[in-house]
């Protein structure tokens, strides 16, 4: 019982990552039109050597902006037996570079958890599981690891618990990676916040890479670029 809730915990401490999205590699998000081609994207999580599961996403463009569809799902399997289970579904739409709605659901090992949101006239009003609020930020982002510009913001709103949190974000340097079996030239940022430690990586043009993320007892949890 000790081992299977060390690994609850590892997982549920790297929960922020289901926040973030895709990368785009050319242009601005905020030009997008519904004359713009939908892109998908999947990643392959592991955790440390492990495959425990998918983290997929769809995007939809729409005239000023787009609408993001996430999917994941993780399983830590202890001696043959699911020890660790974790499902997320959100759906956010953007417009002018700025989150316009949200609804995210996610089951965190049998914890039930709902984020709704919708921008106003008046600021961004937001209901998480037991609790409502209105963010003072006339444009809110989440942990969009697809567009590295709204990233770069001070605040970011977590979509799983509802929080709108400070990041630190800063620029490590210039390295080569695999990405689904070849080796790319890529920027490596760091970003930090309060329960998350995790590196990110760009191409030169701005497409979002992979992550990985440090978590309890020296784990790791990893995103990897499925690109066939």
């Amino acid at each position: 019982m000790k081992l299977i809730n060390q690994l609850s915990t590892t997982v549920a401490g790297a929960a922020l990552l289901l926040t973030g999205g895709i990368a785009a590699a050319n242009g601005s998000f905020s030009s997008l039109n519904s004359d713009s081609a939908p892109r998908e994207w999947n990643f392959q999580v592991y955790l440390n050597e492990d495959p425990i599961g998918y983290h997929n996403f769809r995007l939809d463009p729409q005239d000023g902006g787009y609408q993001l569809m996430t999917e994941a799902e993780f399983k830590v399997k202890v001696l043959f037996v699911t020890a660790y289970r974790y499902e997320h579904e959100n759906v956010e739409t953007w417009r002018d570079g700025c989150l316009e709605r949200i609804e995210a659901r996610t089951n965190d090992n049998g914890d039930r958890l709902k984020v709704t949101g919708q921008r106003d006239v008046s600021g961004f009003d937001l209901a998480a599981t037991g609790t409502s609020n209105s963010l003072d930020s006339g444009c809110v982002h989440t942990f969009a690891y697809w567009d590295l510009d709204a990233l770069k913001d001070a605040r970011l709103l977590n979509s799983q618990t509802g929080v709108y949190q400070s990041v630190d974000i800063d620029l490590v340097g210039r390295e080569s990676i695999e990405v689904d079996g070849e080796e790319v030239v890529a920027d490596r940022y760091s970003l930090a916040s309060d329960g998350l430690d995790l590196d990110l990586w760009y191409s030169p043009e701005g497409e979002w890479l992979g992550l990985t993320s440090n978590v309890k007892k020296g784990r790791q949890l990893r995103y990897r670029l499925v690109r066939s």
